[in-house]
């Protein structure tokens, strides 16, 4: 299976399968998705709360899942990290979009999902910004997009204070973080 090029005019599926989000910089980055000619689908429970989660485990669950299995939908954004994506473990139907694969990004606590989705069915994911992030930053909002278009490598740009051991490697980069 091959992941498909976003383009604009497509619709971004918005999660929140972690912590709850403020909401006027939600619409500051769904405001810079739509001026970039894409349309945002918000997850029906996104707006949830349940302490410190995004509401209960089987609505973020539930959201997720729609997201990949809704055709109109064409990437999927994590809205933001936190904490709670590994407690939708139970709720999440990976028999029901193992053939849905498209763009996932997210980070932080995102990062439980990334790995649950390649262990469980192969998938390629993306550790990138959240949705949030994009509010702050701008620049990277139009980098991501550039990259979930094909027109741009999604690669991490290293300093050399973060260089442990100089040269190059190929392989599989699993990785992430969390809590």
């Amino acid at each position: 299976m091959t992941l498909k090029p976003i383009r604009p005019g497509d619709c971004i599926g918005l999660v929140a399968p972690g912590s709850p989000f403020d909401r006027t910089k939600f619409q500051i980055a769904c405001d810079l998705l739509e001026r970039q000619g894409y349309r945002v689908s918000t997850g029906v429970n996104a707006f949830k709360s349940r302490g410190y989660v995004a509401g209960a485990e089987s609505d973020r669950a539930a959201d997720l899942v729609n997201a990949f299995l809704d055709p109109e939908i064409a990437a999927v954004i994590s809205i933001r990290g936190g904490y709670g994506s590994g407690c939708m473990l139970p709720w999440l139907a990976f028999s029901k979009i193992r053939d849905r694969l498209k763009p996932f990004v997210g980070y932080s606590d995102v990062t439980f999902l990334h790995l649950s989705f390649q262990a469980a069915l192969g998938w390629a994911t993306f550790h990138g910004p959240n949705l949030m992030d994009l509010a702050e930053n701008p620049e990277s909002a139009i980098k991501l997009l550039q990259s979930l278009q094909g027109e741009r490598d999604f690669s991490f740009e290293f300093t050399d204070d973060r260089i442990l051991q100089e040269g190059v490697a190929s392989g599989r980069l699993v990785g992430g973080n969390l809590t």
